[in-house]
Formats: structure tokens, sequence, C-alpha cells
């Protein structure tokens, strides 16, 4: 796949994951469906799938890092800390310091999977753009 084609599936993936993320963290709350594991859990996998396919985003740019990783892990605290503060506008929602934690922790969590998936993979130091475009 030609690399504007993956550049241009990622950024489609990362744009509605987390327009997902948006509208389901703003619904009111007697509109949200009650599941059976924790509120902090449900954080947590939110922001790790979110900074699993950031990290997929910033690998088509640049060799992933240490420093890349954190600052996906920064941005997408950032963007918790804005969405946690953004739900005081939302009736029967409210913002949780806890739950921004627990965004934080699942964005270091997934962060971290991608960035060790791609060096063990061999991925190590090479940008995704330097593959060859082979079908």
């Amino acid at each position: 796949m030609p690399v504007r084609h993956r550049a241009a599936f990622v950024f489609a993936l990362v744009a509605g994951y987390w327009g997902l993320i948006f509208v389901l963290t703003h619904l009111p709350g007697r509109a949200l469906a009650s599941l059976t594991f924790s509120d902090k859990a449900q954080h947590a996998a939110a922001y790790f799938g979110l900074a699993f396919i950031l990290s997929a985003a910033v690998v088509l740019f640049r060799p992933l890092s240490w420093w890349t990783l954190a600052g996906v892990v920064a941005a997408a605290g950032a963007y918790g800390a804005f969405d946690e503060l953004t739900q005081l506008l939302v009736p029967g929602r409210t913002a949780d310091w806890r739950d921004w934690l627990a965004d934080v922790a699942g964005a270091l969590l997934g962060g971290t999977a991608f960035h060790l998936g791609w060096w063990l993979v061999g991925g190590r130091g090479r940008e995704a753009t330097a593959a060859p475009d082979t079908p």
C-alpha cells in the first residue's frame, strides 16, 4: 500500500476513534449503558487505544523513540484533562481527577505497547515511510 494511502487510513482511524471517545464521554449521564467493568478500566482501555493509534500515526513521519512516546502520552493526557473538564458542561456528567489518571495510565500502556511491538518486529530506529511501497 502506498505511503499516502497508509497515512490517510491511519489519520482517518485516529480521527474516528478520537471522535468516538469525545461523543461517548459527552453523552448525558442517563444515556449511558452500564458496563460490567469499572469506570477506571473503561477510561484506561479507551486511552490505551488512543495512544496506540496515535503512535501508529507518529511512526509514519519519524522514528519512534522514548521522546515520541512521551509526546504521545502527553497529548493523550492533555486531551484527557480537556475531556474531563468539558464533561462538567454535560447534564449528569462530572469531572474526576481519578478518571484522568486512568486516562494517562491507559495512554502510557498503549503507547508503550506500540513502541515495544514496533521494536520487536524490527521497526526500531526506522520510519514506516522508509519501507518499500509494495502491495
